[in-house]
C-alpha cells in the first residue's frame, strides 16, 4: 500500500540580478535588486519522463511508497493498463549508475543514476534491472523494467518510484528528494497528480530562445543559461553584444519590445510564479518583480496589442491554457482559463491592429492546436480550440510580417528539421503548406518578423550554441548560421 504524505511548499528567497558592464548591449543595461524568487544552489540536469517516447504516464505525489517523501512521483501510464509490470524504464538522462538494489530493499530493485555536480535519479520497484554500478548510460536508454518489488510490503501494484536528488541541497534522508522538471514542464505538487506525455526520444534539446525588436535591424534575444541566469543578446544591425539579467528561471524566458524605449522580460521561476524584469531607455533593468501568486506550468508567452498593456499566455498547473492581461500603467494583471489540456508551452500573436490574438501550442495529440480571439466575436471574444492536424514537437513559435499575416514554426516530431507554416490571413491553412527549413536543430524556435521583408528565426545546435536562419523577400531562406555558445 502506498502512504499518504504532504505537499510542502518550496520557500521564496531573493533573485539576484548580476550585472555585466563589458559589451553591454546599451546604456540600460545594468542589474537591479530583486523583490522576491527562489534561489537554486546548482544547476539540474534537464530530466525527461523515464518511458517510452509518446507514451502518457499519470503521476501521483499525493501518496508514496515511503513517509516523508513529499517530492517524489509514484507513476502508472495512463489511461490505467490492466498491469503497468514489465513496461521499459529508461533513463531520464544520461549518467553513471551510482547504485543498484535487491527485491530485499526497502525500494525492491531500484537502479540510481548519478548526473553529476550532486544530481541524481532513483528509479524503484522494478521487476529487473539490466545495468550495474559504474555503467555509463545515456538519456533514453532501458535500464530495467516497471514492477512491484518491495522487501517491505510484498506484493504492492506495480508502479514506478520516481526521485529526483540533489545532494548539494542535503546530505540527509530525505530532504535531498527535490522536486522534478520534466521537458521543461515541473511536476504539479500542488495539484499532486499529473499526465506527461513521453519526449524521451533519444533526442538532445536545449532550451528556446526569446526574440523581439525595439525596431528595425536590431533584435534583443533572451536565453535561460544553465544557472537559471536570463542572458540577453542585442543585434543592432552590424554587432552583437552580450549582458545578463541573472535571476533563476525554470523554463525559457518571453520577451516583448512596447516601442523603442522599453524591454519587457518574463520568467517561470523556481516557484511557479511569474515574474517580469522592465527596462526603460535611459534607465537600469527593474529587477525581478513577483506578477502573480498563481503557480504555472510552462514557459510564459507574451504579445503587445495594445500600447498600454501585454497580452500573456502560459500553462496552468492543470494543463490548461491561461491568458492574462498585464497592465503596464498599474502593474496589475488578471488570468482566464482558455482550456485545452495542451502538452507544451504557449506561443501568442496579436495583430497589427490590436484586434485579434491568436494561441498556439501542442495538443494532447500531439499536433498544432490554436484558439482564436477577435473583438469583433461576442460575448467574450474567444473562439473554440482548433486542431491543425500538424504534428509537431514541443512548442512553437508564431510572429506576423503585417496585417493578418501569420509565420508559424515548430520542430518535426520524426527529424531534427524546423518547420515553418504560413497563413496570409491566420485563418487560411490550406493555401500554404508547411515547408521544412531544414536543420539539424535542438531547441524550440524563436521567430521574429522585422517588417514585411524579413523573417529571422533561432534554435539551437545539437551542443547548445545558438543557431540563426534569416529569410529576406525575393530570396530564399539562408543556411543555418551558428551564434556562438550559450554558458
Amino acid at each position: 500500500m502506498r502512504r499518504s504524505r504532504s505537499y510542502a511548499c518550496l520557500a521564496a528567497t531573493s533573485l539576484a540580478v548580476l550585472l555585466i558592464t563589458p559589451g553591454t548591449a546599451f546604456s540600460g543595461m545594468a542589474g537591479g535588486t530583486s523583490t522576491e524568487g527562489d534561489i537554486g544552489i546548482a544547476a539540474a540536469p534537464a530530466l525527461e519522463l523515464p518511458f517510452t517516447c509518446g507514451t502518457v504516464w499519470k503521476g501521483d505525489s499525493a501518496s508514496s511508497s515511503a513517509p516523508g517523501h513529499q517530492y517524489a512521483i509514484d507513476w502508472n501510464k495512463y489511461p490505467l493498463d490492466v498491469n503497468d509490470r514489465g513496461q521499459p524504464i529508461l533513463a531520464a538522462a544520461g549518467g553513471t549508475i551510482r547504485e543498484t538494489g535487491t527485491a530485499s530493499s526497502n525500494y525492491g530493485i531500484y537502479v540510481e543514476i548519478n548526473h553529476g555536480s550532486g544530481h541524481s535519479t532513483f528509479y524503484a520497484h522494478l521487476d529487473t534491472e539490466i545495468v550495474s554500478v559504474g555503467q555509463t548510460v545515456a538519456e533514453g536508454q532501458k535500464i530495467g523494467t516497471l514492477g512491484n518489488t518491495d522487501g517491505n510490503n510484498p506484493g504492492i501494484s506495480p508502479h514506478l518510484h520516481f526521485e529526483y536528488r540533489d545532494y548539494n541541497y542535503s546530505a540527509s534522508w530525505p530532504n535531498y528528494i527535490r522536486p522534478a522538471t520534466f521537458h521543461g514542464d515541473p511536476f504539479d505538487y500542488a495539484a499532486g497528480v499529473e499526465n506527461y506525455t513521453s519526449h524521451n526520444c533519444g533526442r538532445t534539446q536545449h532550451g528556446g530562445v526569446a526574440v523581439t525588436s525595439r525596431g528595425a535591424p536590431g533584435l534583443d534575444l533572451f536565453v535561460t543559461e544553465s544557472d537559471g541566469g536570463v542572458q540577453h543578446r542585442n543585434w543592432n544591425g552590424s554587432t552583437w553584444s552580450y549582458g545578463t539579467l541573472g535571476g533563476v528561471s525554470i523554463a525559457d524566458p518571453a520577451a516583448v519590445a512596447t516601442g523603442s524605449g522599453r524591454l519587457d522580460v518574463f520568467v517561470l521561476g523556481s516557484n511557479r510564479r511569474l515574474y517580469v524584469n522592465t527596462w526603460r531607455s535611459g534607465q537600469t533593468w527593474t529587477g525581478w518583480r513577483q506578477l502573480s501568486t498563481i503557480e504555472f506550468s510552462s514557459s510564459p508567452a507574451v504579445a503587445k496589442r495594445y500600447s498600454g498593456g501585454i497580452d500573456i499566455a502560459i500553462r496552468g498547473l492543470n494543463s490548461d491554457m491561461y491568458h492574462g492581461y498585464y497592465n503596464l500603467s498599474t502593474g496589475a494583471v488578471s488570468f482566464s482559463n482558455l482550456g485545452g489540456d495542451l502538452t507544451s508551452a504557449p506561443a501568442i500573436l496579436a495583430s497589427e491592429a490590436g484586434d485579434r490574438l491568436t494561441v498556439f501550442a501542442r495538443g494532447p495529440n500531439g499536433n498544432l492546436w490554436f484558439r482564436m480571439w477577435s473583438q469583433y466575436n461576442e460575448p467574450d471574444g474567444w473562439y473554440s480550440w482548433v486542431d491543425r492536424n500538424q504534428p509537431i514537437f514541443g512548442k512553437p513559435s508564431v510572429t506576423s510580417r503585417g496585417d493578418y499575416k501569420v509565420d508559424v514554426f515548430y520542430q518535426s516530431p520524426s527529424t531534427t528539421s524546423m518547420m515553418h507554416w504560413y497563413s496570409p490571413n491566420g485563418v487560411d491553412w490550406t493555401t500554404y503548406d508547411p515547408v521544412s527549413l531544414g536543420g539539424p536543430v535542438y531547441g524550440p524556435p524563436g521567430a521574429y518578423a522585422t517588417g514585411a521583408g524579413r523573417l529571422d528565426v533561432f534554435s539551437r545546435a545539437s551542443d547548445g550554441d545558438l543557431l540563426q536562419k534569416w529569410w529576406l523577400s525575393g530570396s530564399p531562406w539562408s543556411g543555418w548560421a551558428n551564434r556562438g555558445a550559450i554558458p
